[in-house]
């Protein structure tokens, strides 16, 4: 535990370096990720009146959607740790009516609100990011009520996420070692399900169902595939940010390399996939 406080100083620095363009970017992120979007609201089924806390919110769009199903009786306490993130969210929730909206910076896993006193907590995307997720599961538990749910996504492994593998091999060819994507935080260190599931029981939650939800990622053609996924990569784009422009081009070219085999008639589809889950 002792470096887990510089960890989540850096994961909060990445993703406050690319808030930006995120900002930018949202509707492509959105569209990216719909499908996945859509089997966790049907999982949540939020309720009018209910008070749901939103985790890693980034743009806060799965949150606003939240709002509007809960109603002006309802609380949706859209939150994230990188404070960029949550400002993007805050413009967006100023065009929300209906429903109480909190924006709020918070920890996933230091949570700075009382125990049992949401129904539900939902963290697309968010918690494999975490440098010790086990303890997030864990404080999502004590923020719930007796009988309340958590409903998240992370991204099942690099062999069916071709859109992040081919910018994170091109950056090792190039050879720079970037994070483990395995490792804590990693992108994909929660790709294993039996090893997702043992840490949701560890942490209080005895029933879990885990899906698998396709969730490819289009792009108008192999440069905008670089252009963007270059610029919303959290960590990855902040090395990619300090490269001098030769060493930038060189990992361009394998990228450009390894996304043309994904070429359509009408762009570029590379595959995603995600987990979704359910746990209580």
């Amino acid at each position: 535990m002792a470096g887990t406080g510089t960890a989540t100083a850096s994961v909060r620095a990445d993703w406050n370096h690319v808030a930006p363009a995120w900002g930018e970017l949202h509707e492509h992120t959105e569209a990216s990720v719909a499908p996945v979007t859509e089997r966790l609201l049907t999982l949540l089924e939020p309720a009018p009146g209910e008070t749901i806390l939103e985790l890693g919110c980034g743009m806060g769009t799965l949150g606003m959607g939240v709002a509007q199903l809960v109603g002006s009786q309802g609380t949706v306490i859209v939150s994230d740790i990188a404070e960029g993130m949550v400002a993007a969210a805050g413009r967006r929730a100023e065009g929300v009516a209906g429903a109480n909206v909190q924006v709020r910076v918070l920890d996933g896993q230091a949570i700075d609100l009382p125990d049992k006193s949401v129904d539900a907590v939902v963290c697309r995307m968010g918690y494999m990011l975490m440098p010790d997720p086990q303890v997030a599961f864990a404080e999502a538990r004590r923020v719930l009520r007796g009988d309340g749910r958590l409903v998240f996504s992370v991204w099942s492994g690099p062999e069916h996420n071709a859109w992040a593998l081919v910018l994170g091999s091109a950056v090792m060819q190039a050879g720079l070692v970037g994070p483990d994507p395995f490792g804590a935080g990693g992108l994909f260190s929660l790709s294993d399900k039996a090893t997702l599931g043992a840490a949701l029981s560890g942490a209080g939650f005895p029933h879990v169902r885990i899906d698998q939800v396709d969730s490819p990622h289009g792009f108008e053609d192999v440069d905008s595939y670089w252009q963007i996924t270059s610029r919303l990569a959290g960590p990855l784009a902040a090395i990619l940010s300090e490269l001098p422009g030769e060493k930038l081009e060189e990992i361009k070219r394998h990228v450009v390399a390894m996304a043309s085999q994904y070429e359509r008639p009408k762009g570029v589809l590379l595959p995603g996939q995600a987990l979704v889950v359910s746990a209580s």
